[in-house]
């Protein structure tokens, strides 16, 4: 945690990546309360439409509010190109990243 390095859970489906993911998600806000954290479900309705990584990076620039941000994507392969957008993200000191795929 805190590294400069996108942090990636891979495994089978239903064996708990999003729940370590989620476990990581709140220790990080009790023990960096500085720090913003953006959690994004690529398997929940509410993201429906991030399809692409042109719709990531816009709903990421829109919703970052702090100077640190701990950067959450849950079944990123979800999203076309995604490795544009994290190839961005990364080279920004602001963001530590985490993601989940299959």
């Amino acid at each position: 945690m805190g590294k400069k390095l996108i942090k990636v859970l891979t495994g089978q489906r239903r064996v708990g990546k999003s729940v370590l993911l989620q476990t990581i998600a709140h220790m990080i806000s009790v023990e960096k309360q500085e720090t913003q954290i953006l959690f994004i479900d690529m398997e929940q309705y509410s993201f429906d439409f991030i399809k692409n990584y042109q719709d990531l990076m816009n709903y990421i620039t829109t919703e970052k509010k702090k100077d640190s941000v701990a950067l959450f994507i849950d079944e990123v392969q979800n999203v076309a190109g995604f490795e544009k957008a994290l190839r961005s993200l990364y080279s920004d000191p602001h963001f530590d990243i985490y993601i989940s795929r299959l």
